[in-house]
């Protein structure tokens, strides 16, 4: 597992706490970027990895991620 660097790992260069890897919501900056790069889109991403009609539910996988957890 990698560990947080001190620097936020979207790209902005802004600075983290010793245990954080983003600044607050920078995370869904960083993966908005990544999904579009690599996929061109959510379809295209969740397609690719077996999600959306006709395939496995994300909400119920979530929530089976969820579960496990509590």
């Amino acid at each position: 597992m990698t560990t947080p660097t001190g620097k936020c790992w979207c790209g902005c260069g802004q600075s983290t706490s010793k245990r954080a890897y983003f600044v607050a919501s920078h995370d869904r900056v960083a993966e908005a970027a990544v999904i579009l790069a690599e996929y061109g889109g959510i379809p295209d991403f969740l397609e690719k990895h077996g999600y959306g009609p006709g395939g496995k539910n994300p909400r119920g996988t979530l929530d089976k991620l969820r579960n496990r957890t509590q």
